[in-house]
């Protein structure tokens, strides 16, 4: 009952605070970082992917695979740490950490904006270079598979143009697969997400998670994994549907 009302109970942490008042102001960062990084990804990943699969056997697309794969097998948390070595401490580049700088009145305005853009640049970045190869290195498979499929072939001989082949034929029916692995990727990103807040000390779910096992608050860690679990239902949930934009043969009932 207390559940359905939202009362996830009292945080032993952060005393006299309930867990749904810390979720509810710690979960915005977390979005903001998890969603910003997830766009650029696919989009760097799908066009990246798109131009290996059009130079598919070629120099170009053996240099852009060994990268997508090399980063793919980076630790999350091992990379941060590199980056924020380099960036942060060495050349003073980015912020070492936090969500935003000491003295920023907060509110919707330029000094609050920039602060919050500059803080999560870091972890976007590291975030972004981790995640994009997944979606490369299945748009260039993909891409392979269909352009040697017939109907493609049959395409280049009436004489249409490769632009216009990749364009408006073998990037959409590419994109299926690619949409099916961003829901099978979901729980791998935030993972991922998590693992970089606690390095960068960014106060989102992620990090409030770690203070939480630490010192056993288990009011607070069963509420920040209820929010998980929901989150990555109704993120695949989402995902079906706009897969069923994509493919007119899905009928959604």
């Amino acid at each position: 009952a207390s559940l359905l009302h939202g009362n996830l109970g009292i945080s032993y942490e952060f005393y006299p605070q309930t867990v749904s008042s810390i979720i509810a102001s710690h979960l915005p960062w977390t979005l903001f970082l998890l969603g910003t990084a997830s766009i650029i990804s696919i989009l760097i990943g799908v066009s990246i992917g798109t131009y290996m699969g059009m130079k598919s056997g070629k120099i170009q697309e053996s240099f852009l695979s060994t990268l997508a794969i090399s980063l793919f097998s980076i630790p999350y948390f091992w990379l941060a740490l590199i980056f924020q070595a380099i960036f942060a401490v060495s050349l003073k580049i980015f912020p070492v950490a936090q969500n935003i700088s000491y003295g920023v009145p907060v509110g919707f305005n330029i000094q609050f904006i920039t602060s919050i853009f500059y803080h999560a640049a870091l972890p976007i970045i590291v975030l972004t270079l981790t995640i994009f190869p997944v979606f490369a290195l299945l748009m260039r498979n993909t891409m392979t598979t269909t352009l040697s499929e017939d109907y493609m072939t049959v395409a280049m001989a009436k004489g249409l143009k490769s632009w216009r082949l990749v364009k408006r034929y073998a990037k959409k029916n590419s994109l299926l697969p690619v949409t099916t692995s961003i829901a099978l990727q979901i729980g791998y990103i935030v993972a991922g997400a998590f693992l970089i807040e606690v390095v960068f000390s960014y106060q989102g779910i992620g990090y409030v998670l770690f203070l939480a096992v630490e010192n056993s608050d288990y009011p607070l860690i069963q509420g920040i994994f209820l929010i998980i679990s929901m989150s990555v239902i109704f993120a695949n949930f989402f995902v079906d549907l706009f897969y069923a934009y994509l493919d007119p043969r899905v009928v959604l009932k």
